[in-house]
């Protein structure tokens, strides 16, 4: 067999699913381990609980992973299930309620608006602090979509809701980051 390192993901996964070899769960939580936590860390801020759902996270996906259809969308399979849970972990941990949002919105246009152009001019620092100031949701949206770069289908479907659902909540948390960052300019919080 090639070193299981060259292989790709699906690869990997594929190999797992015949031989039932623990080194190609290695080989995965190698190369996600380190993303994972702190994918884990930036939404719940603390570092032991990341811990704790980053195995977690490994530990359902790989007792699961003869349910991934595609293979090679592991990254963003592992990536949805990380998401899921640390959302769960904030809803217990808070006991936090999310809005509900009316399906019957229209679509929205992301296109650049006042609020895009204004969390242009952060810097990175600014930003940072900005986040921590955000509420959990928002901040968690804001940051699949731009850190990890999810399309606002994949966010869908790691967060259970409808497109619209989706937009509108990205659109907020937009919007709220953007009016942090006018007192943040104007009060220099």
């Amino acid at each position: 067999m090639t070193e299981l390192h060259n292989l790709t993901d699906g690869q990997v996964v594929e190999y797992f699913l015949k031989s039932n070899n623990k080194k190609a769960l290695s080989v995965l939580y190698q190369r996600y381990g380190d993303k994972i936590f702190r994918k884990c860390l930036a939404i719940v801020n603390h570092y032991e609980a990341s811990k704790d759902l980053s195995h977690d996270i490994f530990l359902k996906a790989f007792l699961k992973l003869s349910a991934l259809k595609e293979p090679e969308k592991f990254k963003y399979w592992l990536s949805a299930i990380a998401y899921n849970i640390c959302i769960d972990y904030l809803n217990l941990k808070s006991s936090l309620k999310t809005e509900s949002i009316d399906e019957q919105f229209d679509a929205i246009h992301d296109e650049a608006d006042s609020e895009n152009k204004l969390l242009l001019e952060m810097s990175i620092a600014q930003l940072e602090f900005l986040m921590s100031k955000l509420p959990e949701a928002d901040k968690l949206i804001l940051l699949m979509k731009y850190q990890d770069d999810m399309s606002i289908k994949q966010i869908q479907i790691a967060l259970d809701m409808g497109e619209s659902a989706v937009k509108m909540r990205l659109k907020r948390a937009k919007e709220r980051l953007a009016r942090l960052f006018e007192e943040y300019k104007n009060r220099k919080i």
